[in-house]
């Protein structure tokens, strides 16, 4: 349980730091706005903003689920491996995909201190 509380809170961390630190509706205003081929208008651009914020709603949901399956792949590769070694006797997937979620965590703590 302990795992997914880890990766729930990270994609709730994901979620809160570009909700707060990225402009998105007034990036894509600009964008479209400034965009002479498209030749927008300023409702339709509006519509795409509102149907974009409505998504944005749902991607620490989309971020979790991303980051549980790929932890889970990950523990199948690790659990393959000792498949081939003859030692996946002794270890369980759950434990591997703990493994897993604190690689993640450590990738994430390198990867800021750059």
């Amino acid at each position: 349980m302990k795992p997914f509380l880890i990766l729930l809170g990270y994609s709730l961390a994901l979620y809160l730091a570009t909700l707060l630190l990225i402009d998105f509706e007034g990036i894509l205003l600009n964008e479209m706005l400034n965009e002479d081929a498209l030749e927008l208008s300023f409702k339709e651009v509006q519509a795409a903003i509102d149907e974009m914020l409505y998504w944005n709603r749902f991607s620490a949901l989309f971020a979790f689920l991303m980051f549980t399956v790929k932890c889970f792949l990950v523990a199948v590769v690790l659990y393959a491996g000792l498949f081939f070694t003859d030692r996946h006797k002794e270890v369980r997937l759950g434990t591997l995909f703990g493994i897993a979620v604190y690689a993640e965590v450590v990738f994430v703590i390198a990867g800021s201190s750059w």
